[in-house]
């Protein structure tokens, strides 16, 4: 599998780019900055419900020093006895698509966790 398809959007966050992006805006800019953070750790539910704490948490990071995101979630649908890693090589998004990074995910299968 190439990529894994934005199963959510039009669900639990807008599937439309530009109301996306017109919401995301709108939710950054109600945020305030407060102090510098080296990493984050951001809720899942659909924006309607955790927009607001995701863009405050966002907003403490520094775009500029910031290397890699790293998403971690938990499986909703089957029992995972170790972490599940990624086997394809872009997420879609209505923004565009993320690349993941093969190299790390090649690392932290190593590990056999």
């Amino acid at each position: 599998m190439v990529n894994r398809r934005a199963s959510h959007a039009g669900s639990w966050y807008s599937g439309d780019p530009r109301e996306l992006e017109n919401q995301l805006e709108n939710w950054i800019s109600k945020a305030k900055f407060e102090k510098k953070a080296k990493a984050v750790i951001v809720p899942h539910a659909g924006y309607a419900y955790s927009a607001p704490t995701a863009a405050w948490s966002f907003l403490q990071l520094d775009a500029q020093t910031t290397k890699k995101i790293f998403v971690i979630g938990p499986s909703h649908h089957v029992y995972l006895p170790n972490c599940a890693l990624p086997v394809v090589k872009e997420c879609e998004t209505p923004l565009g698509n993320l690349r993941i990074d093969k190299d790390i995910v090649t690392e932290l299968h190593a590990t056999g966790t």
